[in-house]
């Protein structure tokens, strides 16, 4: 008798995993490269909002600065927070943070508005970033676990080279 949890011919895939493991593979490159993205943008709309608002790209620099070391100082308690609740609602939290963030920075109208703007969405972007999709994905793969993180690694990666093509305007 096969175990119950046992997996059946017809719920693995060509590479031995199940359906379920590469949709989360999906999910967790699109998140990884929003992340990236959600960083990148800034240097594509620096010129725009440094002509728009007359601001110095040292205080650009410094916003952008700032939600780095908060990203990072948060990063810890990402990991910590998708151990215990689960990476699915660490990146809900990240895309809800950041889609907000992208959202209001649309009504900056001030350095007062944009640099707590900034810091704010660096915990969105340690929510979104590799910790909890690294998670979501080696938790449902189990044999093709190398591979499925040097996809999600190599996602992150297809945004980064689409920024000279977006900056050459």
């Amino acid at each position: 008798p096969r175990p119950v949890n046992a997996p059946t011919a017809s719920s693995r895939t060509l590479l031995g995993e199940a359906p379920r493991a590469w949709v989360a593979l999906a999910i967790g490159v699109l998140a990884v490269t929003a992340h990236s993205a959600t960083s990148i943008v800034f240097s594509i709309l620096m010129k725009p909002m440094l002509a728009e608002f007359d601001w110095g790209r040292t205080d650009f620099a410094s916003a952008l600065t700032m939600r780095m070391l908060v990203m990072v100082a948060v990063t810890p308690f990402a990991g910590l927070l998708t151990d215990r609740v689960g990476a699915r609602l660490v990146l809900s939290a990240g895309v809800l943070i950041i889609g907000t963030g992208m959202l209001a920075l649309s009504e900056v109208e001030s350095k007062l508005e944009f640099f707590p703007l900034m810091a704010l969405m660096g915990p969105g972007q340690a929510c979104l970033g590799t910790v909890a999709a690294s998670a979501l994905v080696l938790r449902l793969f189990r044999r093709r676990q190398a591979i499925a993180i040097g996809v999600l690694n190599g996602g992150d990666n297809v945004i980064n080279g689409m920024v000279p093509l977006a900056t050459t305007s």
